[in-house]
């Protein structure tokens, strides 16, 4: 939110409306796909060595999809990897692709200084990946609810999200975290640049206001502040894809 406004700020002179395409993305969005999130940093000095592997891994992968910190929180690389479920991906007969595996993250290990992973779930892996594919600039947040607000954190992404179709703006994918990193809530946006990205909507603050209401906020202003009100801590980034 907080880069949305410094881009609001520099580019108000441009207008661009949300891509079409994007605007209904995460509209149906469900928790049936379990996912891994893995958020990495490199090893001072060796960034090219690591993108240039995980580039190779994604070439052998197709749906290891990897985005690349631009600016915002202090990661490098994050990959996207739908593992379906645990029992699909903890298979007994399939060991040989947990052996593999770890093989490929003791690699990391020796090219990055931090590694964290995420297990959550979110929508329909092709919904994620062509999201990824067809668009060349992701806004991610990743959220901390307070004690006993999870719930009430996914059900305010809803809401926003159903402000955020009416208006006309890019709605988010939403993924709720299950085990590892400390994230609750993960959401993406899909934007084809920074202009769309700082666009907004063309309502005018009283429209709007009305949209808040019909979806269940107080008002337009009420939004941000009832967000913060959940949350213990919150980062975002914008990223661009390596794929």
């Amino acid at each position: 939110m907080l880069i949305r406004s410094v881009l609001l700020a520099c580019l108000w002179l441009f207008h661009s409306d949300a891509s079409a395409d994007n605007r209904n993305f995460g509209a149906e969005s469900g928790f049936d796909t379990l996912y891994r999130v893995t958020l990495l940093r490199a090893e001072p000095g060796r960034f090219s060595e690591l993108l240039e592997d995980m580039k190779k891994h994604a070439a052998q992968n197709p749906n290891y999809l990897i985005l690349r910190h631009s600016q915002g929180d202090h990661w490098d690389l994050m990959t996207i990897e739908p593992l379906g479920s645990y029992a699909a991906w903890f298979d007994p007969t399939k060991a040989n692709r947990q052996t593999q595996d770890a093989a490929w993250r003791d690699h990391l290990d020796e090219l990055a200084s931090f590694r964290s992973e995420w297990f959550a779930y979110g929508p329909e892996a092709k919904g994620v990946a062509k999201g990824v594919k067809q668009n060349g600039l992701y806004h991610i947040e990743m959220f901390r609810s307070l004690a006993g607000h999870k719930n009430k954190l996914l059900q305010q992404r809803a809401m926003e999200n159903e402000y955020l179709d009416q208006t006309g703006q890019v709605v988010n994918l939403v993924f709720k975290g299950d085990q590892g990193g400390d994230w609750d809530v993960m959401t993406i946006g899909f934007h084809k640049s920074l202009k769309t990205f700082a666009a907004g909507s063309d309502m005018s603050v009283a429209e709007k206001d009305v949209v808040a209401k019909k979806v269940g906020f107080r008002s337009v202003s009420d939004i941000g502040p009832y967000l913060r009100s959940l949350l213990e801590s919150h980062n975002d980034t914008l990223a661009v894809s390596v794929n």
